[in-house]
């Protein structure tokens, strides 16, 4: 479940679901027309404008994504976490088509409600600096498929609750390990596929997200009228545990990043300083090397080459 926050469970305690759809409407509607009045800024040397300005056609769109496809299938990483993704938003969807349903039936209006959305926006908070740590010390395969699971267990818990004791922190939970499973694939593609590829790859996530939460927000409800809520529930934590098997199964190793935090700073300085030889050391082994004994005087040395190197003996013993 994607929430809005706990803004957003607040307003619709206080204000009632119509009025703060309304307002919903309206943002998305000046969000669209920010959009339509932006304009191309970029310009070729001279201020002439560029010369391939035309419009993407449909065949051009398809073009891409076939591309996308192709490049996609030599990406081992982002090849098993695209499954996983789908089959994890549609079941995210249709549990998230009938929350406010569930809300009201269960928990006894929207003020109820309000503060179960309020409760998946403060998890949707919390697991952001969590799963920080967690990608820099596990594996994306074992990290998901812990995630997953544990969003199945919260999803199965929520909506089996009766009261807002039990609801809400299975809402905070289901925020928390829910918000993880989406970033952990995000950060697991940005770290090991080259930045040209990822706007191709990207795309291909985008579409098979969207179609996943289209098919999912389209199934929830219907299996919840004929099976009921407890069903639907269910089904969904079931096919979210099905998600983390796959992601435990398929998604190979990557490269886990070095820390760079105050700690290992502090550690990497230290290490420097204790590599730099002391003073005594300095002075046994001078720059140029250790100390070598005067160059031999043959028997046809020139005058002064015996003062030149007791000179040069001198000076490598001072360092």
């Amino acid at each position: 479940m994607r929430p809005s926050g706990p803004l957003g469970g607040v307003f619709l305690a206080a204000w009632g679901a119509s009025r703060l759809i309304g307002i919903d409407a309206v943002s998305y509607l000046l969000s669209a027309a920010a959009m339509f009045m932006t304009s191309a800024t970029g310009r070729e040397p001279g201020g002439r404008e560029p010369a391939d300005r035309g419009a993407t056609t449909a065949g051009q769109v398809v073009r891409d994504l076939a591309h996308g496809v192709r490049v996609l299938r030599r990406q081992p990483v982002a090849r098993a976490l695209l499954p996983v993704t789908v089959i994890f938003l549609a079941a995210n969807a249709a549990l998230s088509a009938v929350l406010i349903a569930f809300g009201i039936q269960r928990l006894g209006g929207s003020e109820h409600t309000g503060f179960l959305l309020a409760g998946l926006g403060v998890g949707f908070l919390l697991g952001a600096p969590v799963v920080r740590l967690l990608l820099d010390r596990v594996q994306p395969g074992p990290l998901l498929a812990a995630t997953l699971a544990a969003t199945a267990a919260a999803f199965f818990a929520l909506f089996t609750s009766s009261s807002l004791t039990t609801a809400l922190p299975a809402a905070v939970a289901v925020g928390g390990f829910g918000s993880m499973s989406l970033v952990v694939p995000q950060t697991a593609m940005q770290r090991v596929i080259p930045n040209a590829l990822l706007g191709r790859i990207g795309a291909v996530f985008l579409t098979g997200e969207a179609a996943a939460t289209l098919a999912g927000a389209a199934a929830g409800p219907v299996l919840a009228q004929a099976a009921g809520l407890t069903v639907t529930a269910a089904v969904a934590s079931l096919v979210t545990l099905a998600a983390a098997a796959l992601a435990r199964l398929s998604v190979p190793k990557t490269t886990v990043p070095q820390r760079h935090g105050p700690v290992a700073l502090a550690l990497s300085i230290g290490g420097q300083y204790r590599s730099r030889p002391s003073r005594t050391d300095r002075l046994r082994s001078p720059p140029g090397g250790p100390i070598r004994p005067p160059p031999a005087l043959g028997r046809h040395h020139r005058p002064g080459e015996e003062g030149l190197a007791r000179c040069c003996l001198r000076r490598n013993r001072v360092g």
